[in-house]
Formats: C-alpha cells, structure tokens, sequence
C-alpha cells in the first residue's frame, strides 16, 4: 500500500496513521497516534511481500522479542507487536520526538568537537544496550 493510502487509516483499531517515517528492508515505518491514550507511536509493519515469508515472519518477530530485552534511555522502548488481518505483523514504538543528526548537520554545519563526542557516546550507549 502507498504512503497516501496509508495516511488518514485506523491500524488495527486503535493507531491512526499520520505520516511515513521512512521505509526498510522488512518493513515501512510510520507515525502514528494511539487513539484512546492520545500518545503518538512509531509503527513499523512487514512489508507485505514478505508477510507471507514464513523466514521473513521469524525474523521480524526475533527482532520485537529482542527489542523488549533492551532498556536503556536512549533506545525506543517496544509497547505492542500484533498480527494483522492480511497476516502482515508490526510492532508498535515509543515515538522520540526530534531531529536526526543528518539534519543537524544539514542545518547548523559540523557540530563542535564537544557534542559531537556528547551525540557520538550517547548513540553507542543505546548500542552498546
């Protein structure tokens, strides 16, 4: 399904779709607000090319398994993984609001020695995690 498709659509019920964030190798990325607790969320859903790869299926539910193993401030926290009904899955995101670094960079220019290595530590704690 397009991005236009997309947009303005109930998710399950209770997600409704505001924008695509980006898309990746298993799967399209979206914001979306949760409708009863007005919170918005991140959504990545398996592409639907590969909803019916059962390999693809395992892999994609291994990476929300591992996702909520990590606790750390700077990695989104996993709330919900759920199958749909065209047996596509997605899981559901705390959405961190702000701007990417390559948008800082594109905007303000190199950064100063001292957030860069304050930016570099903190990315490689949440990796480390």
């Amino acid at each position: 399904m397009s991005e236009e498709e997309q947009i303005g659509k109930l998710l399950d019920g209770k997600y409704e779709v505001l924008q695509q964030l980006g898309t990746g190798g298993m799967g399209e990325i979206y914001l979306v607000r949760h409708l009863h607790l007005e919170q918005k969320r991140v959504v990545k859903i398996l592409r639907r090319d590969l909803a019916s790869d059962e390999a693809a299926r395992r892999r994609f539910l291994r990476e929300a398994q591992l996702a909520t193993q990590i606790k750390h401030p700077n990695v989104a926290i996993l709330y919900d993984f759920a199958q749909l009904p065209n047996d596509s899955f997605y899981m559901v995101s705390e959405f961190i609001d702000g701007m990417e670094i390559g948008q800082m960079l594109e905007k303000e220019g190199p950064l100063p020695l001292q957030q860069a290595l304050l930016l570099g530590i903190q990315a490689l704690r949440g990796l480390e995690a």
